[in-house]
């Protein structure tokens, strides 16, 4: 725009200075000076050409300048997409990390009532042999029959584990 603003001002300048060589060579014929209106007609004539070219340079140059704008103005409207589409994407990305979060959250509970019933049966099992220890303790017989006894109802692996832990004289707490 400045170089249009430049060309514009330089048109101006070559009017001007063909408007002063017209009127010099106007001058010369009313004094009767053929050679001289001759020689300002040339200047004239130069000039001229020079105002020609100068309007051909500032029409291309204003071209020039409304291609940039519309580039310009192409280039705007991109920027603007590209900011709503950075904060749609910033968007998705908080909505993506808050479902991480709440799977997340929702793991942890899972795993929280997995430790619960792991607990639960725990519980249970310890339950079972303290019974176990007190009625052996109240009914004085075998140890080994009674707790085979207490544990019918249990899996053969826990059978098991009860004979070999009354073999080798292993309390139900787990010491020795």
């Amino acid at each position: 725009m400045v170089e249009e603003r430049r060309a514009q001002k330089k048109l101006a300048e070559y009017k001007e200075e063909a408007a002063s060589w017209k009127s010099k060579a106007q001058f010369a014929v009313t004094k009767g000076d053929d050679a001289l209106a001759k020689a300002a007609l040339v200047r004239y004539k130069s000039s001229q050409d020079l105002v020609v070219q100068c309007e051909k340079d500032r029409e291309r140059q204003s071209q020039g300048v409304e291609t940039l704008k519309q580039a310009l103005t192409a280039m705007e409207a991109k920027i603007e997409d590209a900011k709503r589409q950075k904060k749609t994407l910033i968007t998705r990305k908080h909505i993506a990390e808050t479902k991480m979060k709440l799977s997340t959250t929702v793991d942890s509970v899972k795993e929280t009532d997995a430790f619960a019933e792991f607990d639960r049966i725990a519980n249970k099992i310890e339950d079972m042999e303290l019974k176990s220890g007190v009625m052996l303790e109240l009914s004085g017989g075998d140890a080994v029959k009674a707790e085979v006894k207490l544990l019918e109802g249990a899996s053969e692996v826990d059978i098991e584990l009860a004979k070999l832990k009354a073999e080798m004289g292993v309390d139900k707490g787990g010491g020795q």
